[in-house]
């Protein structure tokens, strides 16, 4: 029955991170696992420079892995689809979830202070930064990819934002989701050798972040969710009907606290 609930908990986190929105550390967390997850990373680190690989947390991580691995196949081959046909609906959606996770972590600040609110508007102006640089071409160098991955898992890792909005943000979200679904393993396999690097270097950076710099940590991820929220924002009102987008993002924005709500409650 547990290996059957992390089977569940890794299909939401999963699916959270392939939707840009709420993080899979997000779904972790609401879901009382998260401090489980970074430890178990941690000690993933431990075994694999001391060869002890029985230290490593197995019966956490195969079916909370498998779960994710599964959520990442289904949405690979669904969401590019949706993205070609409908991108100013689907866009709209994903603006909903990103600003209400963004209210999300905001709410998880302890200690609302100046230094804490520079932190945030720093925060923001490099999500804004990140949005206006210029546009990979369509087939982005393995280096970038690389480096996307190790991004990518440093925000999974944070509750907060999601892996997939750091895709987004770059540019590379329907790249990334296109190479998985045909199988492109040139770039696959670049992008999880990013993940793995990504896991290795920052699991304890995370942690320490997260234990001795909490405040500071997420008003800087709810500045950076709401200024690299731009990009989206371009492409949902995209459309000469603007009610249907702002109706789009008010259900992911419910959706966001319908989740928490739930999870509260359990």
């Amino acid at each position: 029955m547990q290996a059957l609930m992390l089977f569940l908990k890794g299909l939401l986190m999963g699916t959270a991170d392939i939707v840009p929105g709420v993080s899979g550390g997000t779904i972790a967390f609401i879901t009382g696992i998260y401090e489980r997850l970074i430890n178990g990373l941690k000690d993933i680190i431990d075994a694999l420079r001391t060869f002890k690989l029985k230290k490593i947390d197995w019966a956490f991580f195969v079916p909370l892995g498998v779960g994710v691995l599964v959520a990442l196949g289904i949405g690979s081959h669904v969401i590019p689809g949706l993205i070609t046909a409908y991108p100013s609906p689907v866009y709209s959606f994903f603006v909903g979830l990103i600003l209400a996770s963004a209210i999300v972590v905001y709410r998880h600040i302890k200690t609302h202070t100046l230094h804490g609110f520079i932190f945030g508007f720093i925060g923001l102006l490099l999500g804004v930064g990140i949005t206006l640089l210029p546009e990979q071409v369509t087939t982005p160098s393995l280096w970038f990819i690389f480096l996307l991955g190790m991004i990518a898992i440093c925000a999974m890792l944070l509750p907060g934002i999601s892996g997939s909005y750091v895709l987004v943000m770059f540019g590379q979200y329907e790249f990334i989701l296109t190479a998985v679904k045909e199988m492109n393993l040139l770039y696959v396999v670049t992008f999880i050798l990013g993940i793995g690097v990504g896991v290795l270097s920052f699991a304890r950076v995370v942690s320490y972040l997260l234990k001795k710099h909490h405040d500071y940590t997420f008003f800087t991820l709810t500045g950076l969710m709401l200024g690299a929220l731009l990009g989206p924002v371009q492409i949902a009102m995209d459309t000469q009907h603007v009610h249907g987008p702002l109706l789009i993002a008010a259900a992911g924005f419910l959706l966001v606290f319908a989740v928490e709500h739930i999870a509260k409650k359990k």
